[in-house]
């Protein structure tokens, strides 16, 4: 399942991924917003999307003006593993190298074709296992605290 949402900035480019996925068969939960008029920051609609996903099955999609706070806020919730991708390389790194279950895009830079491209290399790129094994398990083993 992928689930998508975005703030308001980024609700248009949200139609458009998300009526593209559709048409290639994907399951699509939308979290919103629903209507262009709806304002919401992005710690809310990362929480909407973020509290109903299963780390190990699905996949999210946040789109906000950069993807960079919905890139923080994601990366609170257990399990998840949310990167900001900019151009190919960093979406295929982020699944190949990083296993990145939820794709953080922003539109301030990016027209939707571009974006939808981004996706497409993010969720067609298989995570490498193998190679990036060790640096997973040791990132997820990080304290949660810091020294004082």
């Amino acid at each position: 399942m992928i689930f998508i949402g975005s703030d308001h900035k980024g609700y248009k480019a949200k139609e458009y991924i998300q009526s593209a996925l559709l048409t290639g068969c994907h399951k699509v939960v939308d979290r919103g917003p629903h209507s262009i008029d709806e304002k919401i920051n992005y710690p809310n609609i990362t929480q909407r999307v973020c509290q109903y996903m299963n780390p190990d099955e699905d996949l999210a999609i946040l789109i906000g003006d950069t993807g960079i706070g919905m890139s923080l806020a994601a990366n609170k919730y257990p399990g998840i593993r949310a990167v900001c991708a900019y151009d190919m390389y960093s979406a295929k790194a982020a699944k190949k190298h990083f296993n990145a279950n939820v794709l953080c895009i922003g539109t301030r830079e990016t027209d939707n074709e571009d974006l939808l491209s981004l996706v497409h290399m993010w969720m067609t790129t298989d995570h490498d296992f193998d190679k990036n094994m060790i640096d997973l398990i040791l990132t997820d083993t990080l304290p949660k605290t810091r020294r004082m």
